[in-house]
């Protein structure tokens, strides 16, 4: 299982590490045969890459960069600005789901009953993201599994320590838990529907005159992009050249005379006071 999740997204090599962390604590044997495990799983697509790129870790190296993508950086050079970079996934997710809040309570419980192991593998995914350049809140997709199950188990905690109280203040918190509980997820499925209805009912300019415009044109060759929204409303192949300026620099000079297009963008990438840039 583990093989299967990092080779359809990376970062989850992080589940692998931190699970033969936990067996080589434990049980050291396990972890031997875990590890032979996930190495025979990843062997064909590795065997791939060599046979199709001439390099086995030409993705990695590809998913290395991407991750340090100044264009989703929510730095601006200010204090707040990089606390905010640190504290991104908590706040977002918890802004979006209150209940995830819980999670917190999680953390508390299942550190308390001496099963912390348990805490690696969610704390390599947050601290990862929570390190790396690039933030979306897409991203966030890896981990809130772990996030959700620690909230749950937060919720479950509570409630059974309630369920102890003597009568008279045993319903009282259950009232308050339960009420705390239902505002909570009716805000988590306002922001829900409010994301899920932001698109316009009408056709913008912006998407008849720039997305739309390879889609009845036969390209003759390839077609360089600061932009990759085109690549969804066509067949024609597009080489990209925006994930940094060295590489779109390079990518161009080699490319760009035999593009059979070229879409460009000024604000593609974020030059954040860079003169030279």
């Amino acid at each position: 299982v583990a093989a299967l999740a990092f080779m359809t997204r990376f970062p989850q090599g992080l589940l692998f590490a931190g699970i033969l962390a936990i067996l080589l604590y434990r049980q050291w044997k396990e972890a031997l045969r875990f590890a032979l495990a996930f190495i025979l799983g990843v062997l064909p697509y590795f065997i791939v890459n060599a046979l199709v790129y001439g390099n086995l870790f030409l993705p990695f190296i590809s998913g290395v960069e991407h991750q340090n993508n100044a264009h989703f950086s929510v730095i601006d050079g200010s204090l707040v600005s990089y606390v905010y970079n640190t504290a991104y996934y908590p706040i977002e997710l918890f802004k979006d789901n209150p209940l995830l809040i819980l999670s917190l309570l999680g953390v508390f419980f299942v550190w308390r009953s001496k099963r912390s192991w348990l805490l690696l593998v969610p704390a390599l995914f947050v601290v990862y993201f929570s390190l790396i350049l690039n933030k979306q809140v897409r991203m966030a997709l890896v981990f809130i599994p772990y996030v959700a199950l620690l909230a749950a188990y937060g919720i479950t905690a509570v409630w059974s320590r309630i369920r102890e109280l003597p009568t008279p203040h045993r319903y009282g918190a259950m009232t308050v838990m339960t009420v705390c509980l239902v505002l909570g997820g009716m805000m988590a499925l306002s922001t829900a529907a409010m994301q899920y209805s932001w698109r316009a009912d009408g056709v913008s300019e912006l998407h008849t005159e720039f997305y739309d415009f390879f889609e009845d044109k036969a390209v003759d060759g390839y077609v360089l992009t600061t932009n990759p929204i085109p690549v969804a409303y066509s067949d024609a192949r597009f080489i990209p050249f925006y994930n940094n300026m060295d590489d779109a620099v390079s990518i161009f000079k080699r490319q760009g005379e035999k593009a059979a297009y070229v879409v460009y963008m000024p604000d593609f990438y974020p030059c954040l006071g860079d003169g030279v840039c």
